[in-house]
């Protein structure tokens, strides 16, 4: 069949939607699933936790060794300032307690020298004092000048990290999703995205970032102790010491129990409702499976990045105005931290007379330092636990990073799409099954089994078959499903215009293809813009193309009755499918709720969009919810859009159903049964064969 070269009619949408991605990890695929595998046992559900062990041990050490440096570059860009910003950051955290234990330790000296021997000076506590309240003011104004800055960079790396993710859900195909190793992987990969969002559960690097406040802690403290060793702390009353840190060994078992709390299993929420909203419902668009097909077919995927990184910067910018107006916040912290630090103050000078070889300020100070040491060797060994478990999911996420589609052919294997034309002057695609078998991962019978068929370009080909309990799987929507390259097949060869259909990239021959699915997507709570304009998101903004879609699926009174015209919300759920007047119930004023012949016409307009630049056209029950009239007028539109302006057919059709009183409208018939196909022909072809399975069929459903 001569083929002619056709150039690219749909741009990439990486044209419409420039994204700067971030650096993707340089790993070796093998060895970085290696890795992760080897940290799990067959019966452990993914996310659970790794026994400390040697061999466990061992295996962290080398993906810390192997990964970190891959990791590296992901969170910090090409350069590394922002992590040695935080890190000092936290060490000068660090210091802040010891030097507050210092300087209250000078003020209760003084306070205790005027109280009991009256060997004091009122002037000294006064200049003590103001030490103290500038050591506070810069205390205070150093968290508030720091934490923006800090937020900003934390911020920063979760997007970059929240964005790889993202990118990863979106460019993986169906059947690299179905399989069970991929899925735990990305259930632990999402695991370590999300301890960015902190709390918690798996310790991200930004999180461990905080060792070092607690290093700075300890080794200060451990300071003070040994300034404080010689001064007869053993001679103080021993009830005195242990009461005074009971406090702290609370708070130490407190937190403890608290760890044994199970992971989280969602981010905390946002500060912005909008725009948060905006962002999980692209985050809802790549990680569903309702939606998952179309997403991957009408090519959302760069559309919804964009969205979602657009919504999470927009919030990023609320949340750094909101922090910029703290102003008055940051007082109020002020007054009650200073509040605090004066009642207990107050409290350690009535401990004064209680007292004996050793001064209220040394005393002070060896608490502060062994409250601080007890709570540092308790966050170190929290944290230490928490790392440890996280080098597992960071293998996960390294891991993840370089699964490829499966669908996907060697870069060396890829041809070009060209648009197919038969001898009569018919464009559209050819498609030629040779003994097609196809069997679902799960399934142990073949839904499709030695399927032959030939179509020319420009047919029209209805595609029927038993449905219901009749058979369990006649095979028509697998059919169609590996026709779009959605899933791919055991045994046998698919061409497409001549070429193994393994040798096109998925995501163009998704562009020459538009396709109404039988379980078709429902976008709930998107416009009927959207809802539409995802058959082709780079018209989404053109108003004309969408009416022009909706009005030739026959969808055009649909947006007569929507409150906003096509920027009306939709809403799809049992409630509102009661509603019989397709009103917005009282819980949705503004919004639309369709009833299931209206969802069909909407998907039938998504498909339509992509029509004028597609070579294949399929429709999968496109008629199931239409009455007859509006059947008729269906297949004529169809029609109409599958023809040139000289009446030349332009596309192939094919359209599958259970009505058999639309075959008419084809050039030719299949008929599958039990996963094969038993006749092809035209109508009047198979109706004349005495043994003809399609024949029986027909005479059964018009008696």
């Amino acid at each position: 069949m001569p083929l002619r070269p056709r150039k690219r009619r749909n741009k990439d949408l990486s044209a419409f939607f420039p994204l700067p991605n971030p650096p993707a990890p340089k790993a070796n695929p093998d060895e970085a699933i290696a890795l992760w595998q080897a940290s799990r046992t067959p019966s452990s559900p993914p996310g659970s936790r790794r026994p400390f062990n040697l061999k466990n041990a061992l295996l962290a050490w080398q993906i810390f060794h192997v990964s970190l440096p891959q990791l590296l570059p992901i969170c910090w860009g090409d350069g590394m300032r922002d992590a040695l910003t935080m890190s000092a950051l936290h060490v000068v955290r660090g210091l802040m307690p010891a030097s507050r234990a210092f300087s209250q330790a000078c003020i209760l000296d003084e306070v205790q020298l005027l109280l009991v021997t009256q060997n004091g000076s009122w002037l000294h506590l006064g200049r003590l004092v103001a030490t103290e309240l500038a050591r506070v003011l810069f205390e205070h104004g150093f968290e508030f000048l720091t934490s923006e800055k800090e937020s900003r960079i934390r911020q920063d790396v979760k997007l970059r990290i929240e964005s790889l993710q993202l990118q990863m859900r979106l460019r993986l195909d169906m059947p690299s999703l179905s399989d069970p190793e991929v899925r735990d992987l990305l259930h632990e990969s999402d695991l370590f995205v999300r301890s960015f969002s902190g709390g918690l559960g798996p310790l991200s690097p930004l999180d461990f970032l905080s060792v070092f406040t607690t290093f700075a802690d300890f080794a200060a403290q451990l300071w003070l102790l040994w300034t404080i060793a010689d001064f007869g702390l053993a001679s103080s009353t021993p009830w005195i010491l242990f009461i005074s840190l009971l406090p702290t060994l609370l708070g130490v078992t407190t937190s403890w129990l608290g760890a044994l709390q199970p992971w989280p299993q969602s981010p905390a929420g946002s500060h912005d409702a909008a725009y948060s909203e905006q962002s999980e419902r692209m985050r809802t668009l790549a990680f569903s499976e309702a939606y998952r097909q179309e997403v991957l077919f009408f090519g959302l995927g760069p559309w919804i990045l964009q969205s979602w990184k657009s919504a999470r910067k927009e919030l990023l910018r609320v949340q750094t105005i909101t922090a910029a107006a703290s102003c008055a916040s940051m007082a109020r912290t002020f007054v009650h931290s200073g509040s605090s630090e004066v009642i207990s103050l107050i409290q350690h000078v009535a401990l004064a007379p209680q007292l004996s070889g050793v001064t209220l300020g040394v005393f002070t100070v060896w608490r502060s330092a062994i409250s601080s040491l007890i709570q540092s060797v308790s966050h170190l060994s929290r944290s230490c636990e928490l790392f440890y478990q996280s080098i597992f999911l960071m293998q996960a996420f390294i891991a993840a990073m370089t699964v490829r589609p499966k669908l996907e052919p060697r870069p060396d294997n890829v041809v070009p799409y060209r648009t197919a034309m038969s001898a009569d002057g018919n464009r559209g695609m050819r498609i030629e099954a040779r003994n097609l078998s196809f069997r679902y991962p799960e399934k142990t019978q073949p839904a499709l089994r030695n399927v032959n068929i030939v179509i020319e370009p420009g047919e029209t080909i209805a595609v029927v078959g038993y449905n219901g309990k009749l058979l369990a799987c006649s095979g028509k929507t697998t059919f169609a499903s590996l026709l779009l390259r959605l899933f791919d097949f055991d045994e046998g060869e698919l061409l497409l215009n001549g070429v193994d259909i393994r040798r096109y990239s998925a995501a163009e021959l998704h562009t020459h293809s538009t396709a109404l699915f039988q379980n078709f997507a429902r976008f709930s709570n998107s416009t009927l813009r959207e809802n539409t304009g995802f058959g082709r998101v780079e018209l989404l903004d053109s108003t004309a193309d969408i009416a022009n879609a909706l009005d030739r699926a026959g969808a055009a009174k649909i947006v007569e009755t929507c409150p906003e015209g096509i920027d009306t919300k939709l809403d799809f759920s049992a409630f509102d499918l009661t509603q019989s007047s397709g009103s917005s119930s009282p819980g949705f004023q503004g919004r639309r709720a369709l009833s299931g012949g209206e969802w069909q016409r909407v998907a039938i307009a998504r498909a339509l969009m992509r029509a004028s630049t597609s070579d294949l056209l399929l429709l999968d029950e496109a008629s199931s919810a239409l009455d007859a009239r509006a059947q008729r007028e269906l297949f004529e539109r169809i029609d109409a859009v599958s023809r040139t302006s000289d009446g030349r057919r332009r596309m192939t059709v094919i359209y599958i159903t259970h009505r058999l009183s639309t075959v008419r409208h084809a050039h030719k018939v299949a008929m599958f049964e039990d996963g094969t196909i038993t006749d092809f022909g035209t109508h009047e072809e198979l109706m004349s064969r005495s043994n003809s399975s399609y024949k029986a069929l027909f005479d059964a459903f018009t008696s």
